[in-house]
């Protein structure tokens, strides 16, 4: 099996082997799939960030002692 940096930075090179075996690559449709997968890891992330801006209000109002009800 073949490791995913490996094959991200020498996929010329992964083509070029599998087709002197013969071999139909696909490998189009790896580059889709990775790029959605980087977006959607991306995506992730955003929204981790974002959960967490909230958690750490949240925090704050209930250290002050105020009302929290609205934010969560």
């Amino acid at each position: 099996m073949l490791d995913l940096a490996y094959l991200r930075s020498n996929l010329e090179e992964v083509e070029r082997r599998l087709a002197a075996r013969g071999g139909t690559t696909g490998l189009d449709r790896f580059r889709e799939l990775d790029r959605e997968r980087r977006a959607a890891i991306t995506e992730v992330e955003r929204l981790k960030a974002e959960r967490n801006a909230g958690s750490e209000e949240v925090g704050r109002l209930r250290r002050d002692g105020r009302d929290t009800t609205a934010q969560q």
